[in-house]
């Protein structure tokens, strides 16, 4: 995506008549986006483009082929944020009852999706769990989140049982 971004603005500098890189302006950034806009990209598209044309021209200025990085001054098209769709309580109870519990990979999913689903655990979180970081006694597991942070969780009966079904196959 990067590339194709870097190639379709060097062709729209190119036809805007910037023959080096020292003829950019801000202006031919500002067109350049524009353009991506009129011809309906997303706002994060634009927003992708602008980022890889800054890379561009931070690097045209470490090599003294722009007097000063005239991309700093263009600001980021505001950004939609979407929240994630959050199942309901069939749906979980659907996803629940999908392991096969007479199987060992059955058990060991049952206890994945009671761990993930009963502690609110990104699946970052659940997949890098081991057997360690629970305590079942207490009733709380350790996981390390984003940015390699460790958060300590609750983990409820189900959960618990779940897993100690799992672990009773040896």
């Amino acid at each position: 995506s990067y590339r194709r971004d870097l190639e379709a603005f060097s062709a729209f500098a190119v036809a805007a008549g910037c023959a080096s890189p020292a003829e950019l302006t801000s202006d031919t950034i500002a067109a350049f986006l524009a353009a991506g806009h009129e011809a309906g990209h997303s706002a994060a598209t634009l927003a992708r483009r602008l980022s890889t044309v800054r890379g561009f021209c931070r690097f045209l200025t470490s090599q003294s082929l722009l007097p000063h990085d005239i991309s700093q001054e263009m600001q980021s098209p505001p950004l939609k944020r979407h929240f994630p769709y959050a199942l309901t309580e069939q749906e979980i109870s659907r996803l629940l009852a999908l392991p096969d519990l007479d199987t060992a990979i059955g058990l060991r999913d049952r206890a994945l999706l009671e761990i993930g689903y009963g502690c609110g655990l990104r699946v970052s979180e659940l997949v890098g769990l081991s057997v360690h970081d629970i305590d079942s006694c207490a009733g709380f597991l350790r996981c390390f989140g984003k940015g390699s942070k460790e958060r300590i969780v609750p983990v409820g009966d189900y959960a618990l049982s779940a897993l100690a079904d799992y672990l009773a196959l040896g």
